[in-house]
């Protein structure tokens, strides 16, 4: 009979230290992959009316959006996200002085598990984001410090 966590030539405590080792690559995986943010199965987005953008660039930015979300609001679920328009847009990048720029209203929730900066358990609704497009066309989250970046 072949045993998986004992072998004759490796004796017991071998197959412990197996054990050991997968047992914490199974703790290690759940604790890296577990608290991410989401994105909520019935978001709403709202790109609303541009003459200036397309609705390709609209949909580049939100994948950009949500993209970092996934990857920084750890334990948070968004709800939805609203293009605030153009004129609004351009307003807020000429502060900056930032030229093609998009702003983003998000409304999401934090859970238990969320970041010591954030409220546990509460809605964040109409959080900034601004996408600054950079040389290569490519939208970048940009750091305003309204609310986001």
């Amino acid at each position: 009979k072949i045993d998986f966590w004992y072998h004759k030539e490796e004796g017991r405590w071998k197959g412990m230290k197996r054990f050991r080792i997968i047992m914490l690559s199974v703790v290690l995986c759940v604790i890296f992959t577990g608290c991410k943010g989401t994105i909520s199965n019935d978001v709403e987005i709202d790109y609303g009316v541009s003459t200036k953008y397309s609705r390709l660039e609209l949909e580049e930015a939100v994948n950009v959006i949500k993209k970092d979300f996934v990857r920084s609001f750890e334990d948070c679920t968004m709800e939805r996200l609203v293009y605030a328009g153009d004129k609004q847009s351009k307003e807020h990048g000429e502060y900056y002085t930032k030229a093609d720029t998009l702003l983003f209203f998000m409304d999401y929730k934090t859970g238990n598990f969320s970041s010591d900066t954030l409220n546990k358990n509460s809605e964040y609704p109409e959080w900034q984001i601004m996408l600054v497009k950079d040389a290569s066309g490519v939208w970048k989250i940009y750091p305003s410090g309204c609310g986001y970046g």
